[in-house]
Protein backbone atom coordinates (compact mmCIF):
# COMPACT_ATOMS: atom_id res chain seq x y z
CA UNK A 1 0.00 0.00 0.00
CA UNK A 2 2.88 2.36 0.49
CA UNK A 3 4.05 2.00 -2.84
CA UNK A 4 0.33 2.95 -4.12
CA UNK A 5 1.10 6.10 -1.79
CA UNK A 6 3.83 7.26 -3.45
CA UNK A 7 2.31 6.51 -6.85
CA UNK A 8 -0.58 9.08 -6.13
CA UNK A 9 1.86 11.68 -4.46
CA UNK A 10 4.02 10.99 -7.77
CA UNK A 11 1.11 11.72 -10.40
CA UNK A 12 -0.72 14.52 -8.31
CA UNK A 13 3.42 16.51 -8.34
CA UNK A 14 3.66 15.74 -12.04
CA UNK A 15 -0.18 16.71 -12.97
CA UNK A 16 -0.03 19.65 -10.45
CA UNK A 17 3.71 20.83 -12.53
CA UNK A 18 2.31 20.40 -15.68
CA UNK A 19 -0.91 22.72 -15.13
CA UNK A 20 1.02 25.13 -14.06
CA UNK A 21 2.76 25.12 -17.69
CA UNK A 22 -0.34 24.70 -19.75
CA UNK A 23 -3.75 23.81 -19.05
CA UNK A 24 -3.83 21.14 -21.70
CA UNK A 25 -2.62 18.97 -18.72
CA UNK A 26 -4.93 17.09 -16.11
CA UNK A 27 -5.01 14.88 -13.20
CA UNK A 28 -7.20 12.42 -11.61
CA UNK A 29 -7.17 10.82 -8.65
CA UNK A 30 -10.09 8.32 -7.48
CA UNK A 31 -11.31 5.36 -4.87
CA UNK A 32 -12.74 2.76 -5.89
CA UNK A 33 -14.66 0.00 -4.08
CA UNK A 34 -15.77 -3.22 -5.44
CA UNK A 35 -17.99 -5.87 -4.70
CA UNK A 36 -18.53 -9.71 -5.81
CA UNK A 37 -21.73 -11.40 -6.22
CA UNK A 38 -20.70 -14.48 -8.72
CA UNK A 39 -22.74 -17.97 -8.71
CA UNK A 40 -22.15 -20.67 -11.59
CA UNK A 41 -24.49 -23.39 -11.42
CA UNK A 42 -24.47 -27.19 -13.40
CA UNK A 43 -27.83 -28.07 -15.45
CA UNK A 44 -29.13 -29.48 -12.24
CA UNK A 45 -28.93 -26.33 -10.29
CA UNK A 46 -25.83 -27.09 -7.62
CA UNK A 47 -23.76 -24.64 -7.59
CA UNK A 48 -20.31 -25.14 -9.23
CA UNK A 49 -18.52 -22.18 -8.45
CA UNK A 50 -19.04 -18.90 -6.12
CA UNK A 51 -17.49 -15.40 -5.29
CA UNK A 52 -18.69 -13.25 -2.77
CA UNK A 53 -17.83 -9.83 -0.92
CA UNK A 54 -18.83 -6.77 0.12
CA UNK A 55 -18.62 -3.36 -1.20
CA UNK A 56 -15.51 -2.05 1.85
CA UNK A 57 -13.94 -5.66 1.04
CA UNK A 58 -11.79 -4.70 -2.11
CA UNK A 59 -10.49 -1.12 -2.05
CA UNK A 60 -8.49 0.89 -4.00
CA UNK A 61 -7.35 3.38 -6.28
CA UNK A 62 -7.41 4.76 -9.70
CA UNK A 63 -5.36 7.58 -10.65
CA UNK A 64 -4.96 9.20 -14.34
CA UNK A 65 -2.91 11.56 -16.39
CA UNK A 66 -4.31 13.72 -18.93
CA UNK A 67 -2.80 15.86 -22.39
CA UNK A 68 -5.39 17.11 -24.30
CA UNK A 69 -3.82 17.05 -28.45
CA UNK A 70 -6.75 18.86 -30.28
CA UNK A 71 -9.46 21.04 -29.58
CA UNK A 72 -11.59 22.48 -32.42
CA UNK A 73 -14.89 22.57 -33.62
CA UNK A 74 -14.00 19.53 -35.73
CA UNK A 75 -11.79 17.16 -33.79
CA UNK A 76 -11.06 16.96 -30.12
CA UNK A 77 -7.95 14.12 -29.67
CA UNK A 78 -6.63 13.50 -26.12
CA UNK A 79 -3.95 11.05 -24.46
CA UNK A 80 -5.10 9.53 -21.52
CA UNK A 81 -3.10 7.57 -19.06
CA UNK A 82 -4.51 5.40 -15.64
CA UNK A 83 -3.42 3.17 -13.31
CA UNK A 84 -5.60 1.34 -11.13
CA UNK A 85 -4.60 -0.79 -7.61
CA UNK A 86 -7.32 -2.81 -6.15
CA UNK A 87 -6.51 -5.14 -2.78
CA UNK A 88 -8.75 -6.69 -0.18
CA UNK A 89 -10.48 -10.38 0.46
CA UNK A 90 -13.40 -12.12 -0.91
CA UNK A 91 -15.33 -15.49 -0.65
CA UNK A 92 -14.10 -18.24 -3.17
Amino acid sequence: MQNVIKIVVLVLILGLSAQAKEDKFSTSVALVGMSMDYREYDLGGNILDSEMSGFGDIAGVDMGLKYLLNETSSSYMKLEANLMSIGGNTDY
